[in-house]
């Protein structure tokens, strides 16, 4: 009866661990400006003047001629749509796909694995 408690415990490490790092990306260094943010059709992070940082899962230009930004739905709330004021941007960096993949899968090796291992080796 003991047995399916060590792989509850160590699954449930394994998952948690891997949610917290699902949100690892990686931005390029270079700014681009807010047109090449809408070609890209790719998650941007946006610095602000007034020192905020927001992330977006893209930006589009709609028909009244606007930038919006769609934020990434949540439990809590659907894609929100945000107006996005031009002249309140410092600058847009893009993600940088390949790098976040990496990251994210370095992470798990050293992070999350040790941990599974110590479970499965502490019962």
């Amino acid at each position: 009866m003991k047995a399916p408690k060590i792989h509850f415990k160590s699954i449930a490490i394994f998952l948690s661990l891997l949610i917290m790092l699902q949100s690892c990306s990686v931005y390029k260094s270079v700014p681009i400006s807010i047109e090449e943010a809408v070609q890209a059709n790719s998650k941007v992070k946006v610095y602000k003047r007034n020192g905020d940082e927001v992330k977006y899962k893209k930006i589009i230009f709609s028909n009244d001629g606007q930038y919006y930004g769609i934020e990434k739905a949540t439990i809590f709330k659907s894609n929100n749509n945000v107006l996005i004021n031009e002249d309140q941007i410092v600058m847009i960096r893009v993600i940088n796909k390949e790098p976040s993949a990496i990251m994210t899968g370095l992470l798990i090796a050293f992070i999350c694995l040790p941990f599974f291992m110590v479970a499965h080796l502490a019962y």
